[in-house]
């Protein structure tokens, strides 16, 4: 099979590959290799798996009216909300608050969330299910915020900006006389220390129906489109209520004015 002077030997008499190579070494050097290369293409493929795997990051707009005082009204960027009883804790990435009607604090809240939004839900009767279920625009929940539990409307899902698109807007509402006697050009409203809506003016003088206008610039947050403050759309004839130091200032709105656009 080979020639007598050895040269074209595959192995020799010592044992070498070729007359060059041991053959434990070759061996050896094959083994080191195969275990190389399957460890990279292990590497290579849980790579793969990782970014397949990764679940866009999506955004929910929250809100509930709580008392003025709790911990929920005092929620910030930053801070979570956690379904209650139990659920995956949400990331609060933007905040906007204002006052509902009856004077509570009424608060706006872009969160984060990966996969599907799932939590218990309520129902009209108002009792919270036991059964969790993807929540959709409309539904309500229960959520616990600065461990503060609250019921909370779920206004949008599946959003992709984590912005809450606000704006500051001039209105006109008519209030009682005595109402408008407490009050003063300058006076703001604030929640938890946030300023979300200042006094601009007070009418001279009484209305032939009693009421006095008072012009207020109030900080909102928009909707589809339209300004919302504490629940409601700016709309003529919606109620709006801010509380001062002095006085709380409801009424009806009889003019809504241009919103000078910003973002939060």
């Amino acid at each position: 099979m080979t020639e007598s002077d050895g040269s074209g030997r595959i192995i020799d008499e010592n044992g070498a590959l070729f007359g060059r190579v041991n053959v434990v070494d070759a061996v050896v050097v094959l083994v080191v290799l195969t275990v190389l290369l399957a460890g990279t293409a292990l590497v290579l493929d849980r790579g793969n798996s990782d970014v397949s795997n990764t679940k866009p990051t999506k955004y929910a707009t929250v809100s509930y009216a709580v008392p003025l005082t709790s911990g929920a009204a005092a929620i910030e960027s930053g801070e979570t909300l956690d379904p209650a009883p139990t659920g995956e804790p949400l990331e609060v990435v933007g905040v906007t608050r204002s006052f509902a009607p009856g004077g509570e604090a009424h608060v706006v809240s872009r969160v984060a969330y990966t996969g599907p939004l799932s939590a218990q839900w309520v129902w009209g009767d108002g009792i919270v299910r036991d059964d969790t279920r993807p929540l959709y625009g409309g539904d309500e929940t229960a959520v616990i915020a600065n461990g503060y539990r609250t019921r909370a409307d779920v206004l949008a899902v599946n959003q992709t900006t984590a912005t809450l698109p606000t704006s500051r807007v001039s209105v006109v509402i008519s209030v009682n006389e005595s109402v408008a006697r407490s009050v003063e050009t300058g006076a703001t409203a604030r929640v938890d220390d946030h300023t979300v809506a200042t006094v601009e003016r007070v009418g001279d003088g009484p209305a032939a129906d009693g009421k006095r206008a008072v012009t207020l610039e109030l900080r909102t947050w928009a909707r589809d489109g339209t300004p919302w403050f504490g629940g409601s759309p700016l709309r003529v004839d919606n109620r709006v209520t801010v509380v001062t130091d002095d006085a709380v200032v409801s009424g009806r709105l009889q003019r809504v004015g241009p919103a000078n656009a910003s973002e939060q």
